[in-house]
């Protein structure tokens, strides 16, 4: 296979994590924290390549509540994003009413390209952008010698793609694509090529963990354009209509774990029936069972915000970009690269203003679906 990693030189870079994690004494908690989570990376490549499974879980699940429905690692996460940011969520839902007609994916067109094929359309779409500083970057993540990428299909259709940051002893992404066939592998390798440009960038914890899945949404958008510029006819309102619903999705997942944690602190059961009555009572529309409602409940709240977060952001950068494409990717790497102002300070700073402006961006990308 062309376009693979190779799982010799990841068992070496592995074996590295694992001396620095063993022998360096002079590590913090949080570095040890970073290595772990590194080996874990590690393994789960490991899993995808050889048995072309997402992931493994060990361990036994602790619940806090005694019909075990509410693990308390999600509690944990839940608790640990930023109140300003649960109250975001929460308000942003609204934009979503009158959204009924948002429920399915829509069947993209079957359209084969080659992974040569991809890797070229990519590097032209780098070239194609105003800001010409991330060539180099995605030249070198995409030259197959350096197998730091692989295409692949699986079955699990819930991931397009992956990339997993490594950052020591220097920095080092590793991307995955899972193919589909369609033109959605194109914007997926783009997705994941912002991700390795800007995770040097990540920070677990703080406030800019939530904008770190900004430029996955905002070269999203931009492949769309390059498509839409350089094929000409693409189904660029489907794209966006399917984009919209994975977005209305990751709403909903915190709407009910915010739903259930509520439940929870005032001593009642967590059930669908009790959830879907405040749902309709906020007006919220929702399809909800006892199975989906577990499913749910192990998802990690604070990836779910940072979904959100950096869709709502992304929204806002869209429209800017239709007046100033320029400026609109001058003020995308500002956010994605403040390191200094709190999340709110540093949108506001950019002119970013769907906290402030009632969601007008949202509302408008809805309404266009209605």
């Amino acid at each position: 296979m062309k376009y693979s990693w190779d799982m010799d030189n990841i068992k070496r870079h592995k074996k590295q994590y694992e001396k620095a994690l063993r022998y360096s004494r002079k590590l913090t908690k949080e570095d040890k924290d970073i290595f772990r989570r590194g080996i874990r990376d590690f393994e789960s490549m490991e899993n995808l390549y050889k048995y072309h499974e997402l992931f493994t879980f060990t361990g036994k699940q602790k619940y806090v509540d005694r019909d075990k429905m509410l693990p308390k690692d999600m509690l944990d996460d839940y608790c640990s994003v930023p109140r300003f940011i649960r109250d975001i969520l929460m308000d942003a839902l609204k934009g979503f009413r009158n959204i009924e007609i948002v429920s399915d994916f829509i069947d993209v067109p079957r359209q084969y390209f080659s992974d040569e094929e991809l890797v070229e359309m990519s590097l032209d779409f780098c070239k194609w952008l105003p800001k010409k500083e991330y060539q180099k970057d995605f030249e070198h993540f995409l030259n197959e010698s350096n197998h730091l990428l692989y295409f692949d299909y699986f079955e699990n259709v819930d991931f397009l793609g992956f990339t997993f940051p490594f950052f020591y002893p220097s920095y080092k992404p590793y991307f995955l694509v899972n193919r589909q066939d369609t033109i959605e592998d194109f914007a997926t390798l783009n997705h994941e090529m912002a991700h390795g440009v800007f995770s040097r960038n990540y920070e677990d914890g703080n406030h800019l963990f939530y904008l770190s899945e900004l430029e996955g949404y905002f070269f999203d958008f931009l492949s769309y354009q390059y498509l839409h510029q350089t094929l000409g006819k693409i189904p660029l309102d489907d794209l966006e209509y399917n984009r919209l619903v994975t977005e209305y999705d990751n709403f909903l997942s915190f709407y009910v774990e915010s739903s259930a944690i509520s439940l929870f602190r005032k001593g009642f059961s967590i059930d669908s029936a009790t959830i879907l009555t405040k749902a309709y009572q906020h007006q919220v529309a929702i399809e909800l069972n006892e199975d989906f409602l577990l499913e749910t409940l192990h998802l990690n709240p604070q990836d779910t915000a940072n979904y959100s977060i950096s869709f709502l952001t992304s929204l806002d950068l869209e429209n800017i970009y239709f007046k100033d494409e320029e400026y609109a990717l001058y003020l995308f790497e500002k956010i994605r690269t403040n390191r200094e102002d709190n999340l709110l300070d540093n949108l506001r700073k950019n002119h970013i203003t769907f906290m402030d402006d009632g969601y007008e961006n949202l509302k408008a990308k809805v309404k266009t679906f209605l």
